[in-house]
């Protein structure tokens, strides 16, 4: 199909990096596939990209991730959008529908909310904000995607609990965020009795997600036995908390920070799972986060890496069902012996794996058909 043929679609984040894994691995390389679409993908410039066959990359911002900068650049989006001129626009953050409207009302083309967070909910119970911020951001947010709502031809949900959440969208397809690659060859894992382990703690960091309570954690288990290690690697936005983890880890040889400002690139965080053996989960459950499936959950399924996450009634039923790991509670001291027992004594992944976690050709049939509507 010739270039002038090809339908041309705009990924838009304020966000995510340029090669982020759900807009570039799971959207852009499913639909580069059928060579029916020209795919620019608008983000975060971490680091520069080099275009690829129907992939195209524009960077929106690079440096002050700012609220007020965020929120500015809708003039930004509008002006890279009346120049790339796209039939359908996929946007990812509620700050760039406004533009994302606009554009569709006077170029009369179609937009999908693909909707990767709730943000109002994320911002009810954020623990860096004041509860002025809270409520004026909460309504400000829900204003944005309320008034934006008759203009969304589609939506994407990344999380089976939005149906839920947001009880007034019908027009919805559910696309997770399970592993974008192929499934690794399964070989049951099974740790030496006593061995040194090396813990991964990696994503996103933030007080929500338990970074400092894994920290805790980690600490007393060098008490039993202090050969373990620790890699913390992620991208951490809040600057006040990243130079909190650094005191928190300061003179502890076993844990090794490697810390961006930044959104880390999806391989990065792949190289990490190598590293380790086993990944930490340690996210806080409240109501923003306890009913999801993290990416990092499909992540350790997929890559046949064990994990330790927090009490969750489902993820613990997918860890039982795999072999996979446990849930444990962080903030308790008192069974680490217990749980490294559980450790050494389980053979992981004795059954190997199935498509569970994987991003498989029919979640890519789901966007494409989305599209083609």
């Amino acid at each position: 199909m010739s270039a002038s043929e090809r339908t041309k679609i705009v990924i838009a984040s304020t966000l995510k990096p340029l090669k982020d894994a759900r807009a570039y691995y799971r959207f852009a390389l499913s639909l580069r596939e059928t060579n029916k679409y020209d795919i620019n993908i608008i983000g975060f410039l971490n680091k520069n990209e080099q275009d690829e066959q129907n992939v195209t990359f524009h960077s929106i911002f690079q440096s002050d991730r700012s609220n007020f900068k965020r929120l500015s650049l809708g003039f930004k989006f509008l002006k890279l959008l009346l120049k790339l001129k796209p039939q359908v626009m996929i946007v990812t953050t509620f700050e760039l529908l406004p533009a994302a409207v606009f554009f569709k009302i006077i170029k009369n083309v179609k937009l999908i909310y693909d909707v990767q967070e709730n943000y109002a909910l994320n911002v009810k119970y954020s623990v860096v904000n004041s509860k002025v911020f809270k409520t004026i951001g909460n309504y400000f947010i829900k204003l944005i995607e309320g008034c934006s709502n008759r203009f969304i031809d589609e939506y994407i949900f990344a999380e089976k609990c939005y149906a839920k959440e947001f009880p007034t969208i019908d027009n919805y397809t559910i696309l997770e965020n399970k592993f974008p690659k192929e499934k690794q060859d399964f070989v049951p894992v099974k740790f030496e009795l006593g061995s040194s382990l090396t813990f991964l703690i990696t994503g996103t960091l933030t007080p929500l997600y338990g970074t400092l309570e894994a920290i805790h954690w980690f600490k007393a288990l060098l008490e039993v036995n202090p050969s373990h290690q620790l890699l913390i690697k992620g991208h951490v936005p809040i600057e006040s908390f990243l130079n909190i983890l650094k005191n928190e880890v300061r003179s502890i040889k076993q844990i090794r920070l490697l810390l961006s400002s930044t959104p880390l690139p999806f391989s990065e965080i792949l190289n990490a799972y190598n590293e380790t053996d086993i990944v930490l989960l340690p996210y806080q459950q409240l109501p923003n986060i306890s009913p999801k499936f993290p990416s990092k959950l499909f992540e350790c399924l997929a890559l046949g890496k064990v994990f330790l996450a927090s009490p969750n009634d489902d993820w613990k039923k997918v860890a039982n069902s795999y072999q996979a790991g446990f849930c444990i509670d962080f903030s308790n001291n008192d069974d680490i012996n217990q749980i490294l027992d559980l450790i050494y004594s389980t053979n992981f992944y004795e059954n190997g794996m199935d498509d569970f976690p994987l991003w498989t050709m029919n979640d890519s049939r789901k966007l494409e058909s989305l599209i083609e509507q």
